[in-house]
């Protein structure tokens, strides 16, 4: 396989895997294949434009609808049907590893070069179907303790709502995310993986968001592993799900798996 051009031999594999996944399934359920695509098709042979803070900082949303055409266009041609952004965290802390994936700190640049990314992204074919689905993450984050990823967050709900859950607001109103990512953050304690105020009562029934709510790569089963807010990693997926999260993100065994144990 040529690794200079990985995405025009992978396309042929992924297109059989999918066949023979339907044929294989009494259902005849077809994957829904998920990306990274903040910058670009994150594949050997795939465009990648520059990172968001760069792009954040032309002020150019023309120039950079051009862009997240292609990266949209890119993803349908290999078979996605749905990507993990755009990213509409403040980059606040300059420790932040993470920086290069926002598009600034502050959130009326935010809100716009998100706003237009989702539409651009999910315009619809000429079936009238989404061409690409988005996810809007991380609620929220922005300012964590120290920069580190997964660190807790302080900051009253006046910050919280009117400062970086601004991008959201703005968002939710002049788009239609299909999905949302919660971060690893935790807000007075409570993991966003299980919060139920954030997630129920201002995501759902403060912004009216209609999507998906899912959890970021592993952040569920960080309630067992380090935030020892769970007793088990299924007791860690019950609170998720009581915590208003609908679709795990796994690299390793999902934890809802084994909530049956749990009982009623």
């Amino acid at each position: 396989m040529d690794r200079s051009n990985y995405a025009q031999d992978l396309l042929p594999i992924a297109n059989k895997v999918r066949a023979e996944q339907i044929k294989s399934r009494r259902l005849g359920i077809p994957y829904i294949t998920i990306a990274d695509s903040v910058n670009g098709l994150m594949i050997s042979g795939g465009t990648l434009f520059p990172g968001s803070i760069s792009m954040g900082s032309t002020w150019n949303i023309p120039l950079y609808e051009q862009a997240v055409a292609a990266i949209r266009d890119e993803n349908v041609a290999m078979g996605t049907h749905w990507v993990l952004s755009p990213e509409v965290d403040l980059a606040k802390n300059p420790r932040n590893g993470r920086n290069g994936e926002m598009f600034g700190e502050d959130p009326y640049i935010v809100c716009e070069f998100a706003t237009h990314y989702i539409n651009k992204m999910q315009e619809k074919d000429e079936n009238g179907f989404v061409k690409v689905a988005t996810t809007i993450k991380h609620w929220v984050y922005g300012s964590s303790n120290g920069g580190v990823n997964t660190a807790s967050m302080q900051g009253g709900l006046n910050h919280l709502l009117n400062d970086i859950g601004a991008p959201y607001a703005k968002a939710l109103k002049e788009s239609s995310p299909m999905s949302l990512m919660v971060s690893y953050a935790s807000i007075d304690q409570i993991p966003m993986s299980m919060n139920k105020y954030l997630n129920k009562k201002t995501l759902r029934d403060l912004l009216g968001f209609k999507g998906l709510i899912m959890s970021d790569a592993g952040s569920i089963r960080n309630m067992y592993t380090q935030s020892k807010v769970a007793k088990s990693f299924s007791d860690a997926g019950l609170k998720a799900l009581r915590g208003g999260l609908e679709h795990e993100l796994s690299p390793r065994p999902p934890s809802v798996f084994p909530i049956h144990k749990l009982g009623k």
